[in-house]
């Protein structure tokens, strides 16, 4: 999710309801970063919070270690990602076929 104690969320309900409302939406996990009362509030209303599948995103995310630079730059994958990008247009047009 993004941060849920910006301000633009505010006219959505109190922290905890946001996060409920992310976790509902397909959030695996929530961000409360800048109000740490917030962010208690949000722990204790999502007590006893389950969700097997999200459970299992996560684990698969936790612990993997970043390759280092030379073999993240010798691996085919990065390669073409960087290709990729060299080929974007520096200024595409907007075409708002409107």
């Amino acid at each position: 999710s993004d941060d849920l104690s910006m301000g633009a969320a505010a006219g959505l309900g109190d922290c905890p309801s946001r996060a409920r409302a992310a976790l509902a939406a397909g959030c695996d996990m929530v961000l409360v970063c800048n109000a740490p009362a917030d962010a208690a509030a949000v722990v204790d209303a999502l007590t006893g919070y389950d969700e097997p599948a999200g459970h299992a995103r996560l684990a698969r995310m936790h612990g993997r270690a970043a390759p280092d630079w030379e073999t993240l730059h010798a691996q085919q994958r990065w390669r073409d990602a960087v290709a990729m990008v060299h080929g974007y247009d520096d200024a595409p047009l907007l075409d708002m076929d409107l």
